[in-house]
């Protein structure tokens, strides 16, 4: 039987797979086109976020510009002062040394302590690409505090810093996670300024002032797996967040300060999650606290502490957590930059 005489039962059938065959072919067509895409809106979401989470860095430091330029007007006054003392000392007949040396120290000192901030600021402000590599929350911790002014910290008496010096390091980008730490701990000074009490009776407006307590801790929790990850978060004593706010508090634009803006809290929580972490918030018993988790690098058998941020002979830099007042956390801060 030729095709010809061929029964229509087979010519339908022979129709309907070409039918078939091309629907798939124009399926399969689409489908590459809608994941190109799907890969497209990615990549351009990806851009987005990068460019969000800059624009934010700028804002923070649009409004950190003049306590900025009081922190450096600060060490560059001392390193004249200590200048001029140093040539006076130079211009007796019996020079002393020692206080010449001192002096040198200190504008050495004062200096380090300028360009630690610039460098810090320019860090926040030039990059928008993500860049990840091995990174001791320890280190970041240590680089953002001093980017917080003196004058944001007047509310704050006691800061407690509590880092596990036997925690791995992450695979994160550096200057997105202190974006984050600086914009948590920018939110709990708020929190405290703004829940300050009126002065006892006998007391100075100063002393009424300095009531705010923090918690800075990074661990890694007793629940997760033993490669489970590292966990860093900020508690403060402040206002507290209204119950029925909690929800909400990482929506965009959703904010409670006449000022606020509302993405601040939704931007750190997208730059957590693209590294593959997560952010919780939690307000109860008069604490707030606003914490995130990051994947732990796996650990090295030539150095069993993980953290990358040792010596040579793998020790890591603190030899046991730190319970630290705020003026102790500051030197210890600035000792670790200068060093």
């Amino acid at each position: 039987m030729t095709l010809v005489h061929a029964p229509v039962a087979l010519w339908a059938a022979v129709g309907i797979a070409i039918i078939l065959a091309a629907v798939a072919c124009v399926l399969g067509m689409r489908l590459r086109a809608m994941r190109r895409e799907v890969r497209r809106q990615r990549a351009a979401f990806a851009r987005l976020q990068d460019m969000l989470a800059h624009v934010s860095r700028l804002s923070t430091l649009g409004e950190m510009a003049a306590s900025i330029a009081h922190e450096l007007r600060q060490p560059l006054a001392a390193i004249s002062l200590d200048a001029d003392a140093s040539l006076r000392w130079l211009s007796h007949e019996a020079v002393n040394l020692k206080e010449v040396s001192d002096g040198v120290e200190r504008i050495r000192d004062e200096a380090l302590r300028a360009e630690r901030v610039v460098r810090g600021l320019r860090a926040l402000s030039l990059r928008s690409c993500r860049e990840v590599e091995p990174l001791s929350l320890q280190s970041a911790w240590e680089e953002t505090l001093p980017l917080v002014p003196l004058s944001r910290l007047s509310h704050v008496g006691r800061m407690d810093v509590d880092i596990d010096p036997s925690l791995p390091d992450v695979l994160a980008d550096r200057v997105q996670i202190q974006q984050v730490m600086l914009n948590l701990l920018t939110n709990a000074l708020q929190a405290v300024a703004s829940s300050v009490p009126s002065p006892a009776v006998g007391d100075t407006p100063q002393a009424a002032m300095r009531t705010g307590h923090l918690r800075v801790r990074a661990y890694r929790s007793a629940e997760d797996e033993p490669e489970g990850p590292v966990w860093f978060e900020i508690a403060d004593n402040g206002a507290g967040i209204d119950p029925r706010h909690l929800s909400r508090v990482f929506e965009p634009f959703f904010t409670t300060r006449p000022d606020g803006m509302g993405m601040g809290l939704v931007i750190c929580q997208r730059l957590v999650e693209a590294h593959g972490g997560a952010m919780t918030i939690r307000s109860r018993d008069g604490w707030t606290t606003v914490a995130f988790s990051l994947p732990a690098l796996p650990r090295d058998p030539s150095n069993p502490s993980g953290n990358a941020s040792g010596d040579k002979d793998g020790e890591p830099f603190l030899a046991q957590p730190a319970l630290l007042s705020l003026p102790e956390a500051l030197r210890a801060s600035c000792s670790s930059c200068c060093s």
